[in-house]
């Protein structure tokens, strides 16, 4: 699964049922990913995330107190890096829809299996940090942009960068709609044809 400099996924784990969580932490392991810290409620997870910083965040839809899953993974993406993963049971439809509605990089139905939770992990944990690597990139367009505003007199060394910025960002952005679009009508399955995002976050380097 990991590269040999890479380091595994790190995963928070949000769940109001304690021994689900402690299964899950065992099994995360057990496939390689590295569980950084657990949390039993909406408010808690969004802490919790922020102290921890993990790449992806594995959240139960139904959480007791003020945040339910939804919300709790909204502000966690709001506020950190981290990828949010939705758990879900197969037999809530209202649930399903409401995942696919708040366009989460993945969701996993309950009982969940070993692979689909790897594939979901992996597809988010990438996903995630090509979404990021473009706000980076429109991020330098604007500093390039204000730059080239306020050297007017110097407008050829302004404008090259800008150009070539923006044809990565450009090309990166239909990676990324057609990763998602891949996850949108399977979900659960390995970006391998994709030749991997990783592969993608290579080619802006």
């Amino acid at each position: 699964m990991f590269g040999p400099t890479e380091e595994p996924t790190t995963v928070l784990v949000v769940d109001d049922e304690r021994p689900l969580v402690m299964d899950m932490l065992r099994r995360l392991a057990r496939l390689g990913l590295q569980p950084v810290g657990m949390a039993y409620d909406g408010e808690e997870a969004v802490l919790e995330a922020a102290r921890l910083r993990p790449n992806v965040v594995l959240m139960d839809i139904r959480m007791p107190g003020r945040l339910h899953g939804f919300q709790a993974g909204e502000a966690i993406e709001d506020t950190t890096d981290a990828a949010v993963v939705y758990l879900t049971a197969a037999d809530d439809p209202a649930a399903i829809r409401r995942a696919k509605a708040s366009a989460p990089f993945s969701y996993v139905l309950k009982p969940v299996e070993d692979e689909p939770l790897r594939a979901a992990i992996a597809n988010a944990a990438s996903c995630r940090a090509l979404e990021l690597r473009i706000r980076n990139r429109v991020a330098e367009i604007n500093r390039l942009t204000s730059l080239f505003r306020r050297n007017l007199m110097d407008k050829q060394l302004a404008v090259e960068p800008c150009q070539h910025i923006a044809d990565d960002l450009w090309g990166c952005h239909d990676r990324l709609t057609l990763i998602h679009r891949r996850m949108k009508t399977s979900p659960l399955q390995p970006l391998a044809d994709h030749g991997s995002s990783n592969a993608a976050l290579g080619d802006m380097r």
